[in-house]
């Protein structure tokens, strides 16, 4: 697969799928829709990918900006939406890294979420 090179230009992210993990036990695995067209319109609607399971072209970021720190929740989401305005995403299917699920993550944190979600739009 040509992803990051030359033949590829409009690629700026590569994802893979991961293990959602919860008191060390393995709880399933988080697949990437592998065929999206339109990644930009997915992702308005859900967070599809998570930052450890991304490997990211520096312009991705020159171009699209960093986190938002003013953000309470969900600054990945915000930053890959920018992204993908720009940039082609790759989703590998096979599993590569693992999602630890635990108790007074922020991603739970519904209010933060939804206020999150208000400022990035």
């Amino acid at each position: 697969m040509k992803t990051f090179q030359e033949e590829d230009l409009k690629c700026g992210v590569v994802c893979t799928s991961g293990y959602m993990v919860k008191d060390d036990k393995v709880l399933g695995v988080k697949a990437i829709p592998a065929d999206l067209d339109n990644f930009y319109e997915k992702f308005l609607f859900e967070n599809i990918t998570w930052t450890s399971n991304a490997l990211v072209k520096k312009e991705c970021f020159k171009k699209a900006g960093l986190f938002d720190e003013n953000l309470e929740s969900c600054e990945d989401w915000d930053m890959w939406i920018r992204i993908a305005k720009y940039y082609k995403f790759i989703f590998l299917e096979m599993p590569l890294t693992k999602y630890v699920i635990h108790s007074g993550q922020l991603s739970e944190d519904l209010l933060k979420k939804i206020n999150a979600r208000k400022r990035s739009l």
